[in-house]
């Protein structure tokens, strides 16, 4: 009998202990759950701390833009405004991120949670980069000394000329990218031009890369990105072979994008400035056919 005691009370204080060993990993667990759900607290209230931040300092450098424009932009006309406005909405749509706000949005991700602020931050990111985006355009297009003139190569008419630097390689990397376009393969020969106007920005073919360029972007319906390549043309090669053609292009990427307004103020400038040229003719009746 004592036997059989002894043996009960053996087990009972292996349960008793194995019940206590239990419950400790359960507090365990508990506890590093809440120590995770605080840090992801504390996270959060950085990355909204972060967030407003940057929100003052967009509303501070609205106001500067908006005074710098007041001071440069007296004979500026509206429908000018507008097409920049447009111009740098398409800027919005196709900015990636950057810098801080990279750094929020990783942190987000790791959190786990919470899908909406990855958005808020894109879109916070996407305001900065506008911002940065209408200097650069209000110094090409309204000649506001907002910084430094950029030194831009002259433009040649002759596809055949020897490039700048090394020239069988640039003649090599514009002609697999002209091949491509050629051959329906659109994105590849965009990446292609892309990487010649990185390499090679002093060829005498570098509006050139950029109008085709926009041509792949039209291509695969890539709208917004196609009139941000022709602008390139527009505001820094006036003197391209290439200007009346990207201007055509992003009057219709425009309106392919539901930007009537703004796709008519380009076509119209075209018609003005170049009103005999062949591309002048596709305008007009491009404006026909869409009863603009």
């Amino acid at each position: 009998m004592l036997i059989v005691k002894t043996f009960l009370l053996a087990v009972a204080v292996f349960v008793l202990s194995a019940c206590v060993t239990g419950q400790s990993g359960v507090d365990r667990m508990q506890m590093q759950i809440r120590n995770l759900e605080r840090q992801q607290h504390e996270d959060r209230q950085e990355m909204e701390q972060e967030l407003e931040r940057h929100q003052e300092e967009l509303a501070a450098a609205t106001k500067a833009l908006e005074e710098k424009v007041a001071e440069a932009g007296g004979p500026v006309q509206a429908s000018q405004a507008h097409l920049w406005a447009e111009l740098e909405s398409l800027r919005v749509q196709v900015a990636t991120m950057s810098g801080n706000l990279d750094a929020l949005e990783r942190k987000v991700f790791r959190m786990g949670e919470d899908q909406d602020i990855p958005e808020e931050v894109k879109a916070l990111q996407q305001r900065t980069q506008k911002l940065d985006r209408h200097l650069q355009t209000m110094a090409s297009q309204l000649g506001v000394d907002l910084q430094d003139e950029v030194e831009t190569a002259a433009i040649s008419d002759d596809p055949d000329l020897e490039p700048v630097g090394d020239p069988q390689t640039a003649r090599a990397l514009y002609q697999r990218a002209l091949d491509s376009f050629y051959d329906r393969e659109y994105e590849r020969a965009q990446s292609l031009w892309e990487e010649f106007a990185e390499n090679y920005p002093e060829h005498d073919l570098i509006s050139n890369a950029y109008f085709w360029q926009g041509e792949s972007f039209y291509q695969m319906q890539e709208y917004a990105e196609a009139a941000l390549a022709y602008q390139e043309v527009i505001s820094n090669y006036p003197d391209s072979n290439k200007i009346t053609a990207s201007m055509l292009k992003q009057g219709m990427s425009f309106i392919e994008l539901g930007r009537e307004e703004a796709g008519q103020l380009v076509l119209n400038e075209l018609l003005e400035e170049y009103p005999d040229s062949a591309e002048a003719r596709r305008a007009r009746a491009f404006i026909s056919e869409e009863d603009l």
